[in-house]
């Protein structure tokens, strides 16, 4: 039986998760591997019947709250851990766009909850599952609000009336608190749990930090 490598993309919005891990799965593809991807939170057709009204800010019968949230997006992971390890021998690779440093990150900034407590819960979640390696995806706060600038220009429009440079202030401090909650979860990973984790830096040309990761990926055992 084998078992397939999990490979796992990670770094703040805007930092060009979703552009590369496209340009993975493209590339192994070609290659003629068997490639599952999940971009969390959702996943699975569970998954995405929890998580996806309230990503889309659909009306929903009751408000939820961050903490309601967050727990919804547990049992979203819980099932793409279901899911992988339900169907190791079916695929080569499992990619993932986000996956524990977010939920640390994200949830340290927008719940009540200490760090120890979401770990505890998200650990719990995943069933104590590690992936093959963590690509951590970093780069200037500039480039990153300039990307998410961007890419969702309209939504920020609609929410805002006009882009006020306040609100870019706004976002590139919440970008730099998160940068740095990144790194203190990708510590704690490694150190409590033996994660692999390969710090990469994304530029403005994309294509380096794409050619790094291929290169690692394709030296895994």
């Amino acid at each position: 039986m084998k078992n397939a490598k999990v490979i796992v993309l990670e770094g703040v919005n805007g930092v060009g998760k979703s552009f590369i891990i496209n340009k993975i799965h493209d590339y192994l593809a070609k290659k003629n591997y068997k490639i599952h991807s999940i971009r969390e939170p959702g996943g699975t057709r569970f998954g995405e019947k929890i998580v996806r009204p309230i990503v889309k800010n659909q009306s929903m019968e009751y408000k939820l709250n961050d903490v309601s949230r967050f727990h919804l997006y547990m049992a979203a992971r819980a099932d793409n851990i279901r899911y992988i390890q339900e169907n190791t021998d079916r695929y080569d690779y499992f990619l993932i766009d986000r996956f524990t440093q977010s939920t640390l990150t994200y949830n340290l900034l927008e719940t009540e909850y200490s760090f120890n407590q979401i770990y505890n819960i998200e650990k719990h979640a995943r069933m104590n599952f590690i992936p093959t390696i963590c690509f951590y995806l970093h780069g200037s706060t500039e480039m990153i609000i300039e990307r998410v600038y961007k890419r969702d220009y309209d939504e920020l429009i609609k929410e805002d009336g006009d882009l006020k440079l306040d609100t870019l202030r706004k976002m590139a401090d919440k970008t730099d608190k998160l940068k740095s909650l990144y790194v203190r979860a990708n510590m704690h990973l490694e150190k409590n749990e033996g994660w692999e984790i390969e710090s990469v830096f994304n530029g403005s040309n994309s294509e380096f930090a794409y050619n790094k990761i291929i290169k690692k990926i394709e030296g895994l055992s």
